[in-house]
């Protein structure tokens, strides 16, 4: 309700059902309800279409909507659903990684790796039950690997040395 405009707030397990428009807003919904996830302007994100997020920002209501607007990169996580068969049939090695990455998979037919604000770096047809995926191009630091068949989702996190 109107009560919690400009207080911070935790919304979590809201998945993405929009991607992000031209005025950096997106659309998410935990259950409760469709919530406008908003930037600040101080840093350029980009959600990924039915991953589920938790996003800690500022609550506004303007234009009869209510919105979210995260203030810095630590303010969205990606959920990983640990207790997902799919989740747990996934394997990633070596992590931390310097040349390739070897992911071993049950049947999933994509591969996305994703930064820390969510900007996707590398997209992968899956061929294979093992692929191996260069990373020698991508810059240290942390990245997020998500992997999907039919309804099911599953995100890992790399480090890339």
């Amino acid at each position: 309700t109107e009560q919690y405009e400009s207080v911070l707030v935790k919304v979590t397990n809201a998945t993405c059902d929009t991607t992000k428009n031209q005025y950096g807003e997106w659309w998410v919904n935990d259950g409760s309800g469709p919530l406008l996830a908003k930037d600040n302007g101080a840093f350029s994100f980009t959600p990924i279409l039915n991953t589920v997020y938790n996003i800690t920002g500022v609550m506004a209501y303007s234009y009869s909507k209510f919105s979210i607007q995260y203030r810095r990169e630590s303010d969205i996580t990606i959920v990983n659903n640990i207790e997902s068969e799919f989740a747990n049939a996934v394997s990633i090695y070596p992590n931390p990684a310097s040349e390739t990455i070897n992911i071993v998979t049950d049947n999933a037919q994509t591969i996305t790796i994703t930064n820390l604000v969510g900007q996707i770096v590398k997209e992968i047809s899956v061929a294979n039950e093992i692929e191996t995926i260069d990373v020698s191009s991508l810059n240290a630091g942390v990245y997020f690997v998500q992997l999907a068949k039919a309804n099911e989702t599953a995100v890992v996190k790399i480090i890339v040395e």
